[in-house]
């Protein structure tokens, strides 16, 4: 997991980090004794359900349906990361 890890991003993968809690718990008995609580869960586990919230988020970019705004908050976010991930500093508002 990383502390370069853009606000959006991070709540996006706890989001699914949730939800396949759900999947999982309720298939599982085992599985839900070994992680215990939900929120157990996601506070540990989150990290690895960054590269699929990055995916997600990328492919709604090309929803039509999504409204222009919302588009630009999860595009700034993306390349914020990145930027993070370099060690840079991207002022919010510099990319349209």
């Amino acid at each position: 997991m990383s502390n370069n890890t853009h606000a959006l991003i991070k709540e996006q993968a706890k989001v699914l980090a949730g939800e396949y809690y759900e999947i999982k718990a309720s298939r599982d008995d085992k599985w839900f004794k070994r992680f215990g609580s939900q929120n157990l869960f996601i506070a540990r586990e989150w990290g690895a359900f960054i590269p699929v919230a990055r995916q997600i988020l990328s492919q709604l970019l090309a929803s039509n349906t999504l409204p222009q705004d919302q588009k630009e908050k999860i595009y700034e976010a993306l390349v914020q990361e990145r930027y993070m991930d370099n060690g840079m500093i991207l002022k919010p508002g510099l990319i349209h």
